[in-house]
């Protein structure tokens, strides 16, 4: 092959490679553009449209210049200029952001956008400086050295967007979370996960720069270039040697997990040595490849066959040598399921990488003249393979620095409890109040407190509510139960008087963009809907991921969401409540003071409160009510985010208060709602865009009664909102009549208190946490502390439970609130950005392609089945495990929780359990025990009868041995444990009868969880359907010993188990570590919202100080919802005057002198 046809090939080769990086640029770039449209910023969005017009533009001219088969003319060079410029300037202006966002550790993954960004700049200029350096003639020189260096560049800086944008894609926050074992045993300290950031950087641009210097050079036989890529291997692999040193561990929530991954402990030192062995061999053979290829530059025809031979055996020893990293880490147990997860890509890395030194060596011994044929093919695709290697070794590293970052800080973030040391007594003057005597005393009557009333009262504990609203609320507020919450309603028998109360069962489900609602020229834009909840309940189980995330429900659940007015809830609620034979329910009712009184020998303490009836304007008291004095066993605080009970304790709070202002409406119109039933059609919810005016959600909460809830966020007249409301929404309603009914202005707010429990009073629903109004998870995460916090505030009272179950209320609610925080971050709007797309909808919708794209990015938004999509929330809901709950037996391997939008179903101990059909047609959980333990055992009816009753027939238990001896002798022990400690436990036999298991015409879902349990011996389950310990059939063969099954009774009872200090420590540890997280990942939001408050374990008192010295005495509004700084209906700031502590037998008292 002559010397010319080499050059005119590489040429062609060049040209068309030059294209297709540029068109895939394009499609990237404008891809990166359509995704950051909602979530990102203004410089994202414009710079991203700007970097697809430049690149586009750019392989145009390629093209053109491709077809005309010769050197570019000088038009076509002044094109390709002009599209260069605009890719810097579109890059520059993405610079902005991210140099905005920078903060540290500096190489965290976070701060990829800003490298990624400025990196691309690089290379688009040293793209364009050969250009513009000679118009006529491109010296050869210049554009030889400078276009590898700026593709290398651009390749760099695509990667690490490509990096950043992954972390929602892949829910790599979640991963993070989970603490995976190959992100944070494999380099034990933050100076070795810095170390191995900066290797794995070194490895990628290497890589990148064999790969490219080999496209472009192989054909001249420059292997200078190529030698000088091996260089940067060199230190790369010596970098990540470093990493793998042992250092100072990170925080002890590294432990439990610690514990069960290393399979070789004798061997674990060898393992570890072997390691980092094979590593600093991979970096001793990168150095003689490297230097076979420097001789080769400079060698003649007969000495290159014996330098290609060196950089093959260098080659294959490398490949030896990653392969061993790999097999070292994979046997010291550092691997997951599935195959694919992140947990595994140091692995994943290490073997690609073998893989294409491996195809090098190939190339190097059966191509000596490697300037064309299979030689050149196989060095160029192992160059390839080994390049996303390095990608994924850099992705591995990346989240390892995340990892140590946060364990670092984690020390800070866990809750110690060491009480107050306060003075100024101030005795009582109410002994002429008339006294209550109750069991558990609840402040707040919303839909949490009167949930919690109603199911402590069907366990029989007697409740006191106390309410200072004389009625339920009257507006919408919270308006969807999910499917999480209406299992728990089922459970306290009120499912169906919510279905009744709510909307009709027909009315579909999902969204709909419109541009109008009542006006006559309304039409639909966009719809992404789904049919009534009748229709979903038929068909729940074998629904597509679509149609549930729509629902915000899941298929894996017997209960289909609601949607319901808050104050039909709590109508419902506190009917229910007041049906309990134990439950007293007062509004109008105030808590005005409370105190605990610690126990001595003679009673176990409690805690003693003043309310007081709500005077009116006049100060006159309704006499028929009247002030009393309460003492109770327990104080609950249901009171909202801007609760007496958490301010006067002060309890302390992580997150942001006062993200941004929001005014709702009720307004009332059946013409409306007919109108648009009609001529728009039934959905949930309506998002209306106006030309001129902006965009609003609109939610119809009543169809038959013609209620909507208005909420008018996006405005592109913002003065003109805040001076005339009512005229703004009537341009989004359209001319028909309607009736504003109430106007209710909030601020949203985020934080999640440090702790649940103050000794003898727990904090529950808003009092605890609050966050915006993003995928309902605000009313049901609080529905959700109520079905945790009942049954263990009824074992309590009632004896046969320990303390600890109640600390493990505060552990297990803190750690689901923190994961639900992450999800309810991801799917946060930014009112700007939705403001930018009812702009470019307005001006620029006629444009052929716009709607089309406008309309995809819609319906892609509402059909939730990934991460950051708010509808699809089914991990949320059912998938976040109690690894760390000091009330459940730790497993021997802890599965991670799933992502946002997807539950897996399993059985293991702190997590949900799996849904099955019973023989008699009714769900699993209708079976449990309302206020104790059930054990479902693998036995029939007749053998549960002979296990528990006191004279069971010998007989029945001798078949009962014969069939299944370990399953029945471990039954019989656990049955023993508990009675020893006067623990109730219910047990069920699943083998025969009305309660076996069904397993035929099983649909959908409905298999697999039988599967999972037919699988098992005994499986223990608590109230909240959370499996506490199990028994598998493979782990069956040999029943459990009586000390064994001591130890799970006095575990799961709270009752001083061997390791329950461990335990404890243990789930601080897990609450610090994700606390630490949770502050980490809030830093973004003072830059989305500047107005905001950063809360870090700090009470709403101190939040209320900041936003007042931070708006001035006068720039400070009250509003009615949201948290302890928005609320009127209480000052915030009390007078120090008026607020007193006194210690009664060391005890903490709060006093405030109103209510």
């Amino acid at each position: 092959m002559s010397v010319e046809i080499l050059v005119e090939k590489r040429d062609r080769t060049t040209w068309l490679l030059s294209f297709s990086g540029c068109a895939c640029v394009t499609l990237g770039t404008s891809w990166f553009a359509l995704a950051q449209l909602v979530s990102g910023s203004v410089q994202t969005n414009i710079g991203g449209g700007l970097l697809s017009l430049g690149t586009g533009f750019f392989s145009v001219t390629l093209l053109m210049s491709g077809i005309r088969d010769e050197s570019p003319e000088v038009d076509l060079q002044v094109a390709q200029i002009a599209a260069l410029g605009v890719v810097l300037s579109a890059v520059l202006l993405m610079c902005c952001k991210g140099f905005k966002l920078l903060r540290r550790p500096l190489l965290q993954p976070r701060n990829y956008f800003f490298y990624g960004t400025y990196t691309y700049a690089v290379g688009s200029a040293l793209y364009i400086v050969p250009i513009i350096y000679d118009l006529d003639a491109i010296t050869a020189s210049v554009h030889e050295n400078m276009a590898p260096v700026g593709a290398l560049c651009l390749s760099i800086g695509a990667l690490l967007l490509m990096l950043f944008s992954s972390r929602s894609a892949l829910n790599l926050d979640v991963t993070l979370s989970d603490v995976f074992p190959s992100t944070t045993r494999l380099h034990v300290g933050l100076l070795q996960a810095h170390c191995a950031v900066v290797a794995s950087l070194a490895v990628v641009c290497g890589r990148a720069w064999t790969a490219i210097a080999g496209l472009l050079g192989a054909f001249d036989n420059s292997w200078t270039a190529v030698a000088f890529g091996d260089l940067v291997l060199v230190l790369g692999f010596a970098c990540l040697a470093a990493s793998l040193v042992e250092g100072r561990r990170g925080g002890s929530v590294f432990g439990p997990r610690s514990s069960v991954m290393d399979r070789s402990r004798g061997a674990g030192v060898a393992l570890r040595a072997a390691t980092l062995g094979s590593v600093a061999l991979l970096s001793a053979a990168s150095v003689c490849r490297f230097s076979a290829r420097v001789f080769l530059a400079g060698a003649g025809q007969d000495d290159a066959g014996r330098y290609f031979d060196l950089v093959g055996i260098s080659s294959c020893v490398c490949t030896a040598s990653q392969l061993l990293a790999a097999a070292c880490v994979v046997w010291r147990g550092y691997w997951v399921q599935p195959f694919m997860h992140p947990g595994n890509y140091f692995v994943l890395a290490m073997f690609l990488s073998a893989t294409g030194d491996a195809l090098v060596a190939c190339a190097a011994f059966f191509g000596a003249d490697n300037s064309g044929g299979t030689g050149a093919d196989l060095e160029h695709f192992g160059g390839a393979v080994s390049l996303i290697g390095a990608i994924l070794l850099l992705l591995h590293a990346s989240m390892a620095l995340e990892t140590q970052t946060i364990g670092a800080y984690q020390g800070n973030c866990v809750e110690r409890n060491d009480g107050y040391e306060r003075t100024g007594v101030e005795p009582w003057d109410t002994d002429e109040l008339p006294w209550k005597e109750v069991e558990v005393l609840i402040c707040g009557g919303g839909p949490v407190g009167l949930t919690l009333a109603s199911d402590l009262g069907l366990l029989g504990i007697k409740v006191l509510v106390v309410e200072q609203r004389t009625e339920v609320i009257s507006d919408a507020r919270f308006f969807i139960l999910n499917s999480s919450s209406m299992e728990y309603l089922e459970h306290l028998e009120v499912a169906e008087d919510i279905t009744r109360e709510g909307v009709a069962q027909d009315i579909p489900f999902g969204a709909v963009w419109t541009d109008g609602l009542s006006h006559p020229c309304a039409r639909i834009l966009a719809a992404a809907c789904v049919p009534g909840r009748s229709h979903c309940q038929e068909k729940l189980a074998t629904l597509d991921p679509i149609t549930i995330s729509r629902l915000c429900g899941s298929t894996h659940t017997n209960a289909v969401p609601q949607r319901i007015m808050q104050s039909k809830q709590e109508k419902v609620m506190k009917a229910s409540a007041e049906s309990r034979a134990s439950v007293e329910v007062l509004y109008g009712y105030s808590l005005l003071r409370f105190r605990e009184v610690q126990g001595d020998g003679s009673n176990s303490g409690f805690v003693e409160a003043v309310v007081e009836q709500v005077r009116d304007g006049t100060g006159e008291t309704n006499a028929q009510y009247q002030d009393y004095r309460v003492r109770a066993q327990y104080l609950v605080g249901c009171d909202g985010p801007g609760g007496r009970v958490a301010r006067d304790l002060e309890f302390r709070y992580d997150g942001f208060a006062n993200l941004t202002k929001t005014t709702s409406f009720l307004i009332k119109s059946k013409e409306i709602s007919q109108h648009v039933l009609k001529n728009v059609g039934a959905s949930n919810q309506y998002q209306v865009t106006r030309p001129g005016v902006g965009g609003a959600i609109v939610t119809h909460v009543e169809p038959d009664e013609g209620l909507w809830n208005f909420i008018g966020s996006w405005v592109h007249h913002p003065k003109r909102w805040a001076s005339n409301p009512r005229g703004v929404i009537r341009e989004f309603m359209g001319p028909m009549n309607y009736e504003v009914l109430t106007e209710k202005s909030w601020y949203w707010n985020f934080f999640i208190a440090r702790n649940f429990r103050r000794n003898r009073i727990l904090v529950c629903g808003d009092a605890a946490h609050s966050w915006p109004p993003v995928c309902g998870l605000g009313g049901n995460t609080g529905y959700g502390d109520a079905s945790n916090l009942s049954w263990k505030l009824a074992a309590v009272v009632r004896g046969w439970g320990g303390d600890v179950l109640l600390d493990s209320y505060s552990v297990e609610r803190r750690n689901q609130c923190l994961r639900t925080a992450q999800c309810v971050m991801v799917c946060m709007p930014r009112p700007r950005m939705l403001l930018l797309l009812c702009r470019i909808w307005a001006n620029f919708r006629r444009i052929p392609g716009v709607m089309k794209i406008l309309q995809w990015k819609w319906v892609s938004g509402n059909s939730g089945v990934r991460g950051g999509q708010h509808h699809c929330t089914e991990g949320v809901q059912l998938g976040i495990r109690h690894d760390f709950s000091p009330v459940c037996v730790t497993e021997a391997v802890i599965p991670p929780d799933d992502p946002f939008c997807k539950y897996t179903q399993r059985v293991v101990s702190g997590g949900r359990l799996p849904l099955v059909m019973l023989s008699s047609g009714s769900p699993i959980f209708s079976i449990l025990s309302k206020s104790s333990y059930t054990l479902l055992a693998a036995i029939s009816e007749a053998e549960v009868e002979a296990l528990t009753s006191a004279c069971g027939d010998s007989q029945g238990g001798q078949q009962q041995q014969a069939r299944h001896p370990a399953i029945g002798e471990s039954a019989r022990c656990l049955v023993a444990a508990f009675g020893s400690i006067s623990a109730p436990l219910k047990v069920v036999g699943l083998h025969q009868g009305e309660h076996a298991l069904v397993s035929t015409n099983l649909p959908g879902t409905r298999v697999e969880a039988y599967n999972l349990v037919q699988n098992e011996g005994l499986i223990l389950v608590r109230p909240d359907r959370i499996v506490a310990w199990h028994l598998p059939w493979k782990s069956a063969h040999v029943a459990i010993t009586s000390t064994e099954a001591s130890y799970i009774a006095l575990t799961v009872a709270g009752r001083g188990a061997s390791d329950e200090a461990a335990k404890v420590q243990s789930a601080q540890n897990s609450l610090g570590w994700l606390t630490s997280r949770f502050l980490y990942s809030l830093r973004p939001f003072g830059f989305a919202f500047p107005q905001a408050v950063a809360l870090e374990n700090q009470t709403k008192d101190d939040a209320v100080a900041q936003l007042r010295l931070k708006k001035g005495a006068n720039g400070f509004e009250a509003t009615t919802k949201g948290s302890a700084v928005s609320d009127p209906e209480f000052n915030p700031v009390v007078p120090e005057s008026a607020l007193s502590v006194e210690i009664v037998s060391g005890s903490v008292t709060a006093q405030t002198s109103s209510g």
